[in-house]
């Protein structure tokens, strides 16, 4: 292992992305880590980072997805509060990014249209009305009657929507998902319900996984193509789980109810980073050590299967545990419980 050096990098001093992924670099040099070492360090972590990922992501001068920077500081050995400084830098440079760039006093251009949604959004403002626009971190709200009656177009809708947002546009993405056989209400409400929703389609497609509505997102949901399968009702997983697992079938249906509302395509995080999927919420490193992906653990056969085969090994169901009534009445109600 390379010497270390005395301080480690500091994402603060970046002024851009490009300067970011510099001081990325440096991390690495700093860990003294090889890719693959880096890698097995996330695994031991709880966090999924390929190496090949990770050679991609510090050739590139973009930002990179946060998730996977949380994994990527970790395994180079930062503590809580450096990897918190590291995700506080790259949100600021993602809000600068997104800013309109300074114009110099000396040059006076004409200014672009603004588009649709501007416009809309000004007149609202000027009406002293309150229409739902997602923005970076959060939701603002700002309404307009054009909203309320349904006449915006999905192009005209603010790039990303994530939980949080209310309103028009988050109906359409609700109905869009729902076309595409993602059965979930259209409540215009994009809570954590809509954004397991919107994590199984990216999956599905093999987009990023984000859980924001983003341009890449809303092109495949627009277009011809893909459409998940029928989906397993309850009745129907339950009847499965019975016919698999023999022993203790009813443990296993009371298990899969308390941990995923016996919903397949149940995606939850219940620890910053850390992902679960399916009937039987296997973690991403779970789904990883298995030889399976995300994709493959949103399949109920798989997870019951992969369930079953943890079960024959321990001989119980010690693996998981799981507070009763702990899922949310409604779909979108935060969900609190502990899941191992």
């Amino acid at each position: 292992m390379a010497e270390r050096a005395e301080e480690p990098p500091d994402p603060g001093r970046a002024g851009s992305a490009a300067e970011f992924v510099g001081e990325m670099r440096r991390l690495r040099a700093w860990s003294g880590l090889t890719f693959r070492q880096l890698e097995r360090n996330a695994a031991g972590a709880g966090d999924v980072l390929p190496h090949s990922t990770l050679v991609a992501v510090l050739r590139r001068d973009r930002l990179p997805r946060e998730e996977l920077l949380r994994a990527y500081a970790r395994a180079c050995g930062c503590g809580p509060e450096a990897v918190t400084a590291w995700v506080t830098a790259r949100r600021r440079l993602a809000v600068a990014e997104a800013a309109p760039a300074d114009v110099s006093p000396a040059v006076t251009p004409r200014p672009a249209p603004r588009p649709p949604w501007r416009r809309r959004w000004l007149a609202a403002v000027a009406a002293g009305t309150a229409l739902p626009l997602a923005v970076a971190g959060g939701s603002a709200y700002v309404s307009s009657s054009a909203f309320s009656q349904g006449s915006i177009a999905v192009e005209e809708c603010p790039r990303p929507l994530m939980v949080g947002a209310y309103g028009t546009c988050v109906r359409r993405l609700q109905e869009q998902l729902r076309r595409r056989g993602l059965d979930l209400p259209a409540d215009a409400w994009y809570g954590p319900y809509t954004k397991m929703r919107v994590v199984a389609f990216q999956t599905f497609t093999g987009l990023a996984n984000t859980g924001m509505a983003d341009d890449e997102t809303w092109s495949a949901l627009t277009s011809a193509g893909f459409e998940v399968g029928a989906r397993w009702p309850a009745f129907r997983v339950e009847r499965r789980l019975r016919e698999v697992f023999t022993a203790d079938p009813s443990g296993a249906v009371a298990l899969a109810h308390c941990l995923s509302n016996t919903d397949p395509l149940w995606i939850y995080s219940t620890e910053p980073g850390v992902r679960r999927w399916g009937l039987f919420q296997f973690t991403d490193l779970e789904v990883y050590r298995a030889g399976a992906t995300q994709a493959m653990a949103l399949d109920p056969e798989w997870n019951i299967r992969a369930a079953h085969a943890l079960w024959r090994r321990t001989g119980d169901f010690r693996h998981w545990s799981c507070r009763p009534g702990a899922l949310p009445v409604t779909p979108d109600r935060e969900v609190t419980r502990s899941t191992r």
